[in-house]
């Protein structure tokens, strides 16, 4: 067994970490191991899929094509889709969008959600992904723990465009990943490309981003060297001893989440992508055009939650195209 001090954490883990100034002046540490079997250190050039950082990238795009007048970020959701996405989610028969805030007196009113709302995680979609029923609460969920990627995002649209909303968009949040999935497939049909297509015109190759990328195989079709092997590790929870190592499985397919999580990049184009963002100074170019942008973009939506157990008042939320506060 491998001792480790829970004084630092770093022995626990396998990444790379950066505190970064300013552009060019970082600190960077990287620890533990790229592959443990082979014990080859961790390196900073590493690719590592980004999780939720990629719901970043997503709103990036869906503010482009607002500052394109491809499509309007305060719109009805529903004027957006019409039978022809609803075939494409695989959901014959149906012309209308009607999304309902379920096991309430309006269970049978269309409830008007934008795409702002997708954006603040305050749209009432609901499920998670990995749900196989209507919720009668918000933790009735992930009753599967995989979900396979079902061909295409429209696809994976249609597995809950239909369920019930949980509460009335705009009056609350709530975490919920379908939120991303849904402004993905806008991205894909206002732009007229895949996403992956998108993000590399209009975002990689702006700020100089090679190392990073979607990929909706998920690596199925080719291999990529210097993505992260990923591992479960256990520990003695008094001791910290390593107990064993073992293959970590992916319970989300991530070329199927797609813009909710399903972006591989390195530490370093993370950085370049925070940096032309939040950077007030540049004012979001060269991703956006218009000067005020990113001032919308950035700016936090207030409103007041009970979706946070014990936690009373105001709900800060900075992210995701739309802080909410």
């Amino acid at each position: 067994m491998l001792q480790a001090s829970i004084t630092d954490p770093f022995s626990l883990m396998d990444g790379v970490s950066s505190i970064t100034y300013s552009p060019g002046n970082a600190t960077t540490q990287t620890f533990g191991f790229f592959d443990i079997p082979n014990q080859v250190p961790m390196m900073e050039d590493v690719r590592i899929p980004i999780g939720s950082n990629s719901k970043l990238y997503t709103a990036v795009a869906i503010y482009q094509l607002h500052e394109q007048g491809l499509l309007d970020v305060d719109a009805d959701i529903a004027t957006m889709l019409d039978e022809a996405d609803f075939e494409k989610f695989g959901i014959s028969g149906m012309t209308k969008y009607c999304p309902q805030v379920g096991f309430t007196s309006r269970f049978n009113e269309c409830i008007a959600i934008t795409l702002r709302q997708l954006l603040s995680m305050s749209s009432g979609i609901y499920p998670q992904l990995n749900c196989n029923e209507v919720p009668t609460t918000e933790t009735q969920c992930n009753r599967e723990p995989y979900f396979v990627n079902p061909g295409s995002i429209a696809r994976v649209v249609g597995t809950f465009i239909l369920e019930p909303l949980i509460f009335e968009p705009g009056a609350r949040y709530v975490y919920s990943n379908p939120n991303f999935i849904l402004a993905t497939y806008f991205v894909e049909k206002y732009s007229n490309m895949t996403f992956q297509k998108y993000l590399k015109e209009n975002i990689f190759s702006r700020l100089g981003m090679e190392n990073t990328y979607y990929d909706f195989y998920n690596g199925q079709l080719e291999m990529d060297e210097k993505r992260v092997k990923q591992y479960y590790k256990f520990y003695d929870n008094t001791t910290y001893d390593l107990l064993s190592v073992g293959a970590a499985t992916t319970e989300l397919d991530l070329g199927a989440i797609a813009g909710t999580g399903g972006l591989v990049g390195t530490l370093q184009d993370e950085v370049t992508f925070y940096h032309a963002i939040f950077n007030r100074t540049t004012k979001g170019a060269p991703l956006f055009s218009n000067a005020t942008t990113q001032e919308t973009f950035l700016a936090p939506t207030t409103f007041m939650t009970d979706a946070v157990p014990g936690l009373d008042g105001y709900f800060m939320y900075f992210s995701q195209g739309a802080g909410s506060t």
